[in-house]
């Protein structure tokens, strides 16, 4: 197989876009998980064999604390933790005005 400079600096760049990438991901999932367990999600905490690879935020450790549904018995997805608040939040509305009778 013959590789020319031109093709390693394509593939190379390609691998760089990909790590790059595969970072930013995992940022933006280590704070949606972050974020839903500051919102008061219900949590559990879990062996690395038990959560998706892309709950894995902190890399090196055996167990994690995410977001858990207790109903499907899984961690929450990030829309399903968005729906589950915004579910708490609408009952606390309407328990609320029920209450004040507004």
């Amino acid at each position: 197989l013959e590789t020319s400079e031109r093709n390693y600096d394509t593939v190379n760049m390609m691998v760089s876009d990909l790590n790059t990438n595969v970072k930013y991901l995992r940022k933006l999932t280590t704070e949606a998980v972050n974020a839903m367990v500051d919102a008061g999600l219900p949590t559990k905490r879990k062996t690395d064999t038990s959560i998706p690879m892309f709950l894995e935020v902190v890399p090196y450790s055996k167990q994690h604390v995410v977001p858990w549904n207790d109903s499907s018995k899984s961690v929450f997805t990030p829309a399903e933790g968005i729906e589950w608040i915004s579910q708490k939040l609408l009952e606390n509305k309407f328990a609320t005005k029920k209450r004040t009778g507004v």
